[in-house]
């Protein structure tokens, strides 16, 4: 990044930091949004394995 000569090192750090802010954030949000997916899919695999008959007393989830 450059930084012009308007554009002072607080600044530029400021910046970074709101950045650094936003990109956490997102990441939250992806890993929340992939966590509800996954439990999603195991509800439905296991109303699946319920609903051909099948008894099932335990789930084995991948980490």
């Amino acid at each position: 990044m450059q930084i012009g000569s308007g554009f002072n090192q607080a600044q530029a750090l400021n910046q970074i930091s709101r950045s650094v802010d936003m990109i956490n954030n997102l990441n939250q949000q992806i890993t929340d949004a992939s966590q509800d997916m996954a439990n999603k899919l195991i509800k439905v695999s296991a109303e699946s394995r319920v609903s051909q008959g099948e008894t099932q007393t335990k789930l084995d989830l991948l980490a």
